[in-house]
């Protein structure tokens, strides 16, 4: 309509505007001289509806409980002499239920108070022919915006204990919180707003002096500033990006780190994250053990005194066959505990499916076997090493 006036009042005639604009000579001459605006359209009386009867009954339900289901109210209403369709009433509670709005605020930390910690998934890696799982450890301190980074093929509460250490002597201590994603790592069970956190991370917060909280489950907005750095680390570092083998891209990552992503202007801050670091430092716990702590642990050996460790399997002496075995574990060895005491020290393999069998198990299983016949006298003959301690290691 506006097109046909416009031309209208250049000085064309209905004939050369209808062939102009492709339409009717009939359409431009209804609206040649037409009203400037629209005509209202027509308004037409609403038919009676069944639950109109049950409007306000309903709308007083829901708002003192929100929560009624729409088979309730139908049966309650119907009680009352409705006659509608079920589908009716849904229609209905769905369109007038009051639906809570989350509102998002800026969450502002004081210096030293809080940093968050997130694990991402960068697809595989080979290693010792095995392929396995690539993480990026992240952690964040939430004031000066300060990331550490550090790849892993693990995420044993062991790995995070070496992860944590590292971290803390990136940025120089400890924040007084920990903010976790609700990882099994971290919550042992949650009921409601309610939870209870792995033991060994417990331990570690003894340890270390901070306070461990568990955002909500699936929803990242309540740890926003690791969510965004997962991504900045996933966009701004990985995509592309060439590496040999887990070291060489832990050594790069590091690089990035000192050189690129704590040494450009925060878009948020508005400052480099080295230098607000540098006012935050002071605020933060001091790092009081200089090595990462082992976690205890504990696996039952088979009748061949072997544990399975993270899908590989490692003899034990063979004392410990058929019994549970008690042990530290650090990122590369465990340590074996008898009595509270280290009898034995392994180290731990890369890859999956390789079993580790040393000479001195098979020994001390040997001169258990002679102890244990000479005490009960059934003469001096050594017994046979058993089957499945071959000498030497096997992959």
């Amino acid at each position: 309509m506006i097109a046909l006036r416009h031309l209208r009042d250049e000085g064309l005639k209905k004939v050369q505007v209808a062939d102009r604009l492709g339409i009717d000579r009939g359409s431009v001459a209804k609206y040649w001289d037409g009203p400037a605006c629209p005509v209202e359209a027509p308004r037409y009386r609403q038919r009676a509806r069944k639950i109109d009867r049950y409007v306000e009954y309903i709308t007083a339900r829901l708002a003192r409980w929100p929560e009624l289901t729409a088979e309730r109210l139908y049966q309650e209403i119907r009680q009352q002499g409705y006659t509608g369709s079920r589908r009716t009433v849904r229609r209905f509670v769905a369109r007038i239920r009051p639906h809570p709005v989350r509102e998002y605020k800026p969450i502002e930390t004081l210096p030293g108070e809080q940093a968050q910690v997130d694990w991402g998934h960068f697809g595989t890696l080979v290693v010792e022919g095995a392929r396995v799982r690539l993480y990026a450890f992240i952690l964040t301190l939430s004031w000066s915006r300060v990331i550490y980074v550090e790849f892993i093929t693990s995420l044993a509460m062991a790995t995070l204990a070496g992860c944590l250490h590292r971290a803390f002597e990136y940025i120089g201590g400890v924040p007084r919180t920990l903010l976790f994603d609700d990882a099994k790592t971290v919550v042992a069970e949650r009921v409601g707003g309610v939870v209870r956190y792995q033991q060994e991370l417990l331990q570690l917060a003894a340890l270390y002096g901070f306070a461990p909280k568990a955002c909500w489950a699936h929803d990242p907005e309540s740890k926003g500033k690791v969510e965004s750095m997962v991504k900045y680390v996933r966009r701004g570092f990985f995509y592309g990006r060439e590496f040999t083998d887990l070291g060489d891209l832990n050594r790069q990552v590091r690089v990035w780190m000192d050189e690129v992503a704590n040494a450009r202007t925060h878009a948020t801050t508005g400052a480099v994250p080295w230098d607000r670091l540098a006012k935050e430092a002071p605020h933060l716990k001091p790092l009081a053990l200089s090595a990462p702590q082992g976690i205890l642990e504990q696996r039952k050996a088979t009748r061949t005194n072997l544990i399975s460790i993270e899908g590989n399997r490692y003899s034990v002496p063979a004392r410990f066959a058929r019994r549970a075995v008690s042990y530290r574990r650090f990122e590369h060895h465990i340590e074996i505990l008898e009595d509270g005491q280290v009898v034995d020290r392994i180290a731990l393999v890369p890859g999956r499916g390789r079993v580790m069998i040393r000479d001195d198990c098979c020994v001390d299983r040997y001169l258990t076997a002679v102890v244990a016949r000479s005490m009960s006298g059934k003469g001096r003959g050594a017994p046979d090493v058993p089957d499945g301690h071959a000498s030497g290691m096997s992959g």
